[in-house]
């Protein structure tokens, strides 16, 4: 929308390897394995296509995560030898876990998984003004950071899938700019986003340290948040949550605010709409804040989307719009815009 098109200003060091102290490439390679399985559900034994598997060392060491193939199965490769768990996430439900298990030099473990049918209960509280709670604050609230978790579940999936496949997303958008002169101008835009797996990391760092320094603005335009940025417990250092829920019309309202104005760039406040049964994102609102003052707000609406034999829950469309202040005055009324998502591709491509 006008978030990327309309500007808001204007509408080798070296490393010596000794033979003696350090193992050859194939004698690395001999050390590690592979861990693999399939996910079913556990009242059916029906393959689970699209849930997000995890490797857990048992001692000391970084778990890793993959989405389970339309057939259910999921496969590490790479793995150490060494004792690790698999966990499911399955989000709305409780997590299961494996017994301890082995993985052997050379050798592939083999492992099903079952999707435990214990669903998270939660009790929506009547919002009530007050406090608001960051990151290092939310256990207080026993009810509201079990939905956070919940709703954090499926954005590590996305996450999962982001680093598995490769797929096309277009965005097209109409925008309307009011001027004082020239009347009302139309735009139609289109941006094309191909998601590279090998990347997603670097672009996911890249983003972050963008936020940080200038917040909700890119080169003097405006970005749109994306679910990965809001769910995510860094975003709850600077931000925090109000500590009761709404449930409304079969959803759970969350919203979220800045700790403090930001001093330079664009800040975001706002509201998290997830469904009440499956604790998938329904729907983002939110306002763009420079320091206190909203002058911008946009809304995303998120839909299932057909991927690999089950369904993903992924932005469909929104709108939003500025509200010029200050000098913008004085040229610019405003602008809004509509803009719609389309998906293509989905091609299983990325390391597991």
């Amino acid at each position: 929308m006008i978030l990327r098109h309309l500007r808001a200003a204007g509408l080798a060091a070296a490393l010596l390897l000794f033979a003696s102290s350090a193992p050859s490439l194939a004698a690395a390679q001999d050390a590690l394995g592979a861990a693999e399985g399939v996910a079913r559900d556990a009242a059916d034994g029906a393959p689970l296509p699209l849930l997000l598997v995890r490797l857990l060392p048992a001692g000391q060491g970084t778990a890793r995560g993959v989405v389970t193939d339309a057939e259910g199965r999921f496969r590490f490769e790479g793995v150490p030898a060494g004792e690790y768990r698999l966990q499911v996430e399955q989000i709305g439900f409780e997590r299961t876990q494996s017994p301890v298990l082995r993985v052997r030099p050379g050798q592939t473990l083999v492992h099903e998984l079952r999707g435990s049918a214990r669903p998270v209960q939660l009790e929506a509280v009547t919002v009530q003004g007050g406090r608001c709670l960051t990151a290092d604050q939310l256990a207080s609230d026993g009810d509201l950071a079990a939905l956070w978790n919940e709703a954090k579940k499926g954005v590590e999936t996305r996450r999962a899938f982001n680093l598995q496949y490769r797929y096309t997303r277009i965005m097209r958008q109409d925008i309307r700019a009011r001027w004082r002169i020239r009347g009302t101008t139309r735009t139609m835009k289109v941006d094309t986003f191909v998601n590279k797996p090998d990347s997603v990391l670097v672009r996911e760092q890249r983003r972050r340290a963008r936020l940080r320094a200038e917040g909700y603005m890119d080169g003097g335009y405006l970005t749109l948040p994306q679910e990965t940025d809001l769910l995510d417990d860094e975003f709850l250092r600077d931000h925090c949550l109000e500590p009761s829920f709404d449930e409304v019309e079969g959803a759970y309202v969350l919203r979220f605010r800045p700790v403090r104005p930001r001093r330079e760039g664009v800040g975001i406040r706002g509201v998290i709409t997830v469904d009440a049964q499956s604790y998938l994102i329904r729907r983002l609102d939110f306002d763009y804040l420079r320091g206190d003052r909203a002058f911008g707000s946009t809304y995303v609406v998120y839909e299932d989307r057909g991927v690999a034999g089950s369904t993903l829950r992924l932005p469909a469309r929104g709108g939003g719009s500025i509200r010029p202040g200050g000098v913008e005055r004085v040229a610019a009324l405003g602008a809004s815009s509509t803009f719609t998502f389309d998906y293509s591709g989905f091609d299983r491509t990325g390391p597991e």
